[in-house]
C-alpha cells in the first residue's frame, strides 16, 4: 500500500514537472551561467569517480526518463542485477540513464532535485568546457583541504594539473557522500549554496556516520553490470565526454565523443536558446496545409493557344500574345470574314428581281418591352436630328472657344 500511494504521488509529480518543463521561460541572463552557479550546481557531484560523474551528466540531459527510472527502481527495491538488467530492455531510455540504474542512491538523488538535475543538464550542453574546468577547480580545493585522498575506494591521479577519481577496483564502484560546505572548507559563495543530499540509511555503510565527520563518506560498493555499464568519462585535456566499448575502458583513443540526443528529451524544454535551436529541426509545414489556410501556390502559365483557320467558317483567329505588364498593347488584326459569297448572291438578286421579293425577311415584330437609350443620344427622325445639330453649330458659332484662344495667344 505504501509503495502504491508512492508511486502514484511521483507519477503525479513527474507530469507536473513535465508541464512546468514545456514552457520556454524567458531566461535572459541564465543563458550563461555565472561561476558561482557553476560552483553551485557541480558541488554535490564533483568528487565522483570521473566514469559515475560522466553518466551522472550525460544522464542530466535526460531528467525526465531520470525520474522514470527512480521510479522503476523503487516499485522493485529487492531486485538482483540480472533482474535490473532485464528490466531495462524494455524501457527506451538512454543508455546513460540505463547505467545509473544499478545506483538507486544517485537516481533517487537526482529525481528528488529534479530542478537541480535540469539545470545541471542544461548548463552542460551549453558550457561544456566551463564545466569540466569547474569540477577541476572544486577537486583541487578539496585536496587542498584535506578531504579528497586516496584509500581503498578510489585513486586520485594528478596528471598535467587535471585530477582524475577511478575506482580503486575497476569492477567495483563506491558512491561518495558528503557535505559541499564543508568538503571544499569554507564556502565561497554564501548566497549560492549547493544542495546537500544525504541519502536513506538503506544506502549508507556502517561507517557512514563517522566518515561523514572526517569530509567523505561512501556506500555500499557497486558491481559493475557488463551490460548496463556505459563507460563514459571526461577527456580533460579536450574538455569533452568519451564514451568507450566494453573491454576498452578508458583506453585512449579508441572511445567515441558522447553526442546528445534529442530524441530522449521527450518535450523537456531547453533554457539555451542556442542548445534549443542546435538540437530542434525547423517546423516544415506541409504543402497541403497551405493550401488548406487559402493559400494556393501560383500556376504555371499556360503556353499561347493558335486557333486554325477553319475553326469557325470564313473567320481567321490571330494566335494570343502575352503582353507584359504596363507595356502598350498590340494592334491586334480584325477578324475579317469572307465576302466572295456575298457578292455572288447579290448579283443574282439584281438579274432576278422577283426573287428578291419573295426573298424579303417579313418584318420583326414590334415588341412592347420598353426600349431604353442614353439620354445623351439625338431621338426623333432624320430630319429632325439634322436641324438639332445645325441649331447646336449657331449657337456655338457666337461663343468664345477655348482652341481659338490658345491660337490667338
Amino acid at each position: 500500500m505504501k509503495n502504491s500511494l508512492r508511486s502514484k504521488f511521483q507519477s503525479a509529480f513527474v507530469v507536473v514537472l513535465m508541464l512546468s518543463m514545456l514552457f520556454v521561460l524567458p531566461v535572459g541572463a541564465q543563458d550563461v551561467l555565472s561561476q558561482q552557479k557553476l560552483d553551485q550546481l557541480l558541488a554535490p557531484i564533483a568528487l565522483y569517480p570521473d566514469v559515475l560523474l560522466g553518466q551522472i551528466l550525460t544522464a542530466s540531459t535526460y531528467p525526465l526518463e531520470v525520474s522514470q527510472a527512480e521510479a522503476l527502481v523503487q516499485a522493485n527495491p529487492n531486485m538482483h542485477p540480472e533482474q535490473i538488467s532485464a528490466l531495462s530492455d524494455n524501457q527506451q531510455w538512454d543508455l546513460s540513464v540505463k547505467a545509473l540504474l544499478p545506483f538507486p542512491s544517485v537516481l533517487l538523488m537526482m529525481s528528488q532535485n529534479l530542478a537541480w538535475t535540469q539545470q545541471l543538464g542544461d548548463a552542460f550542453l551549453s558550457q561544456q568546457q566551463n564545466v569540466m574546468d569547474t569540477v577541476q577547480s572544486l577537486r583541487n580545493k578539496a585536496i587542498a583541504a584535506g578531504h579528497l585522498i586516496s584509500n581503498s575506494q578510489q585513486r586520485i591521479v594528478t596528471d598535467n594539473g587535471y585530477v582524475s577519481i577511478d575506482a580503486d577496483n575497476p569492477d567495483v564502484y563506491f558512491v561518495p557522500y558528503y557535505n559541499p560546505a564543508v568538503v571544499y572548507g569554507t564556502w565561497w559563495w554564501p548566497d549560492n549554496r549547493p544542495i546537500y543530499w544525504q541519502p536513506p540509511p538503506i544506502y549508507r555503510s556502517n561507517g557512514y556516520s563517522h566518515e561523514i565527520v572526517g569530509g567523505i563518506a561512501f556506500g555500499i560498493g557497486v558491481g559493475i553490470i557488463g551490460s548496463l555499464f556505459m563507460d563514459v568519462r571526461p577527456d580533460w585535456h579536450a574538455h569533452h565526454m568519451m564514451v568507450y566499448g566494453h573491454g576498452n575502458r578508458g583506453q585512449a583513443n579508441i572511445g567515441n565523443q558522447w553526442q546528445h540526443n534529442p530524441q530522449h528529451r521527450q518535450g523537456v524544454a531547453y533554457r539555451n536558446p542556442d542548445v534549443r535551436n542546435h538540437f530542434l529541426a525547423p517546423v516544415v509545414v506541409p504543402v497541403g496545409r497551405e493550401n488548406f489556410r487559402g493559400r494556393i501556390p501560383s500556376m504555371p502559365s499556360r503556353t499561347p493557344l493558335t486557333l486554325p483557320s477553319d475553326h469557325h467558317p470564313g473567320l481567321v483567329r490571330p494566335a494570343r500574345i502575352d503582353t507584359p505588364r504596363g507595356a502598350p498593347l498590340p494592334q491586334r488584326p480584325v477578324a475579317v470574314p469572307t465576302v466572295q459569297p456575298q457578292r455572288q448572291q447579290m448579283q443574282h438578286l439584281q438579274q432576278h428581281p422577283q426573287q428578291q421579293q419573295k426573298q424579303q425577311p417579313s418584318p420583326a415584330p414590334i415588341s412592347n418591352a420598353r426600349q431604353f437609350s442614353h439620354p445623351l443620344s439625338p431621338t426623333g427622325s432624320r430630319q429632325e436630328v439634322q436641324a438639332h445639330s445645325m441649331r447646336g453649330e449657331q449657337s456655338r458659332g457666337g461663343m468664345p472657344h477655348e482652341a481659338d484662344d490658345k491660337r490667338k495667344k
